[in-house]
């Protein structure tokens, strides 16, 4: 059915996304990750944000904050910083 293949997709897009942040956390070593993420697939469907957490926990065995920034694209790259 239609609704299967979607969730199909969401779970493999979400699998990819994880899989390439979790890469990307093994450059540091940090006790705790804040992740800026923007985007309305992320936000608005909570099943790929809900599946990007899992994937992202299980793949790096870190320990992550996920957040979001009104105007995030302007304003989180100097929210690393802080």
């Amino acid at each position: 059915t239609a609704g299967s293949l979607a969730l199909a997709i969401i779970e493999r897009s979400a699998s990819l996304v994880s899989a390439a942040i979790s890469g990307l956390l093994t450059l540091k070593n940090e006790k705790i990750y804040n992740l800026i993420i923007e985007g309305s697939l992320f936000w608005k469907n909570q099943e790929f944000k809900k599946l990007c957490e899992t994937y992202i926990k299980k793949l790096s065995k870190k320990n992550i904050n996920i957040n979001h920034y009104k105007n995030s694209s302007l304003i989180g790259a100097a929210k690393l910083f802080y």
